[in-house]
């Protein structure tokens, strides 16, 4: 397997765990109005994402730098495109658009998220 994406792979991807979303709830009612929480386990870069799924599937994969005009060739007719304008968004701007001060982390609101290794959320009720 092989996955491609556009921009630098640099920028660590938001990981959620569904089991995770009542402490995400929470973490929303603890925060003053104007503020938004991005809600995650844990940050993976794409590389290391790659490496886990291998891991895990015991599939072969591994992850290679992209490019939209790429992506719009695997998938003609604007879908190709608009899912490679997404992920070098990501990329250029992270997915919380780094520098915006009205983002606050689940993890820094909740007591009770605690991470442990890759893409691993546990919580303490």
């Amino acid at each position: 397997m092989l996955l491609k994406v556009p921009g630098s792979g640099n920028v660590p991807i938001p990981l959620v765990v569904p089991t995770d979303a009542g402490e995400f709830v929470k973490a929303l009612t603890k925060v003053p109005p104007g503020k938004n929480v991005l809600a995650f386990g844990d940050l993976l870069l794409w590389s290391d994402y790659v490496k886990l799924w291998s891991k895990i599937t015991g599939v072969p994969a591994a992850f290679e730098h992209s490019t939209v005009e790429a992506m719009n060739k695997l998938a003609p007719g604007g879908y190709g495109e608009e899912i490679g304008e997404m992920y070098a968004y990501a990329q250029d701007f992270g997915y919380w658009a780094k520098d915006d001060t009205s983002v606050v982390f689940a993890k820094d609101v909740s007591s009770n998220m605690l991470r442990f290794g890759i893409g691993l959320t546990c919580l303490f009720l």
